[in-house]
């Protein structure tokens, strides 16, 4: 009984007259800017939108709804085309979509962007409502090939199809991408390609039928490769309201300007205050209050963080992501005397305690050494640097770390090693707040 709906079905499709059109040329173009109107969240992409698959690699629902898709097991892969990837599919794959009720809207846009070289025939299926009920098994809406090859969009309702114009093959399929949609405002069924609406609109009363409706699938009409589409696929984006020509095709995504600079330093304990940023769409305009600001700074724990800036147009185009960093650093001034800074070399003798003197502008207590810090390493003598001995040794057992109120000024009692001498080595301190501080050395028998 299903194989003789499905004779009855290209039969049917097979009589249809075409609409002839005249169409605009803009193939394989972005589409230009244009002031949408669309509504959208205020922390990301229209609530119009109910699905949104980019086919980057995967078969995700980008739309914020959780449509995520299903790749069959053969026939469907990605490929590096499109708008980064592409779906890419040889008549025997696609991608299965669980049905749900928000697939269901009264009103609806189907929209994708396509490309082939020839016609993949007609009655081939890029976006698919599958409607198996008593009336027969045919599609709550679908956006196909149509009777001759080309392109052409309906909606089901309870006993047959109403259809929007068509397109030739000749008009779509010469191997550039284009854009197509099929739009149902509740009166009237309209075909675009390219963001041109193609002549005529077919007017009806009907509302779209989805008593019994099944799975969503792209690139087939169902889990089957009967009717499957052979071509690639990319951007499908399904919309609960019949979008107008200037709101179809945005794929280009936000830019966000971010204000101030990067990096920003700062003291631990001060009052960080972000300098934010700014967002522009070429459909929404301004989108700076849809900017997500994700900022863990902690200006009481010294480290380097990262600020992030997110925003996602109407259309649910996300802006490459924009980050600034923040230092959260004591205030260094070097190392104070007995010990001489970079690229000074301090000669001093192995074995004897050398007290490293450094200030972080007033006490920050103890802690202030990463794990494992200070330690040296073994360089090489350069004796291209000059060399200055060092004035004050101490006596210590070990390495030790105190603070002198007074002079606001850390002592950290560096032991060094009698089997250090004829080497050259570096100290190296590094603190809490992920900075490295180096002084060189050159030990002499003691």
């Amino acid at each position: 009984m299903k194989k003789y709906s499905y004779l009855i079905i290209i039969v049917l499709i097979s009589s249809l007259v075409l609409v002839g059109c005249s169409l605009l040329s803009n193939v394989g173009q972005v589409p230009s800017s244009e002031q949408s109107g669309i509504a959208y969240l205020t922390k990301g992409p229209s609530p119009d939108l109910v699905g949104l698959w980019h086919f980057d690699g995967d078969t995700l629902d980008s739309s914020g709804k959780g449509l995520d898709g299903a790749l069959s097991l053969s026939g469907a892969s990605f490929v590096v085309d499109g708008f980064g990837q592409a779906l890419n599919v040889d008549g025997t794959g696609w991608v299965q979509i669980p049905d749900s009720s928000l697939l269901e809207p009264s009103e609806i846009t189907v929209e994708a962007w396509v490309k082939k070289q020839g016609s993949p025939g007609g009655a081939k299926y890029i976006v698919s409502k599958y409607l198996p009920n008593k009336y027969g098994s045919y599609s709550s809406y679908g956006l196909y090939t149509g009777g001759s090859g080309g392109i052409q969009f309906y909606i089901g309702y309870t006993s047959w199809v109403i259809f929007s114009p068509a397109v030739s093959p000749s008009t779509i399929w010469d191997g550039n991408w284009h854009h197509v949609a099929g739009t149902f405002d509740g009166s009237e069924v309209k075909l675009y390609i390219d963001r041109v609406q193609v002549d005529g609109a077919t007017s009806t009363i009907q509302d779209i039928y989805y008593f019994g409706t099944g799975n969503l699938y792209i690139g087939a009409y169902t889990d089957s490769s009967y009717l499957a589409f052979s071509g690639t696929i990319d951007e499908v984006r399904i919309w609960k309201v019949a979008l107008t020509a200037g709101q179809l095709g945005d794929i280009t995504p936000p830019e966000i300007t971010m204000n101030g600079t990067s990096p920003v330093t700062i003291e631990p304990g001060s009052i960080y205050t972000d300098a934010g940023a700014t967002a522009m769409d070429n459909i929404d305009g301004d989108i700076t209050t849809s900017i997500v600001t994700v900022n863990s700074v902690n200006t009481a724990v010294p480290d380097i963080y990262t600020v992030t800036y997110n925003v996602t147009d109407s259309s649910g185009n996300a802006a490459e992501t924009v980050t600034r960093t923040v230092n959260v650093f004591y205030t260094w001034a070097g190392f104070f005397n007995p010990v001489d800074n970079l690229p000074t070399v301090n000669a001093a003798k192995a074995g004897s305690a050398i007290p490293v003197k450094f200030s972080l502008s007033g006490y920050q207590g103890l802690d202030i050494f990463a794990t494992g810090y200070p330690k040296s390493e073994e360089i090489s003598c350069d004796s291209t640097n000059s060399v200055d001995g060092i004035e004050q040794t101490v006596t210590a057992g070990v390495s030790s770390l105190n603070y002198d109120t007074t002079a606001d000024q850390y002592i950290y009692v560096w032991k060094t090693e009698k089997a250090w001498a004829g080497t050259c080595r570096q100290l190296v301190v590094k603190l809490i707040d992920n900075t490295y501080r180096r002084a060189n050395f050159t030990f002499i028998k003691k």
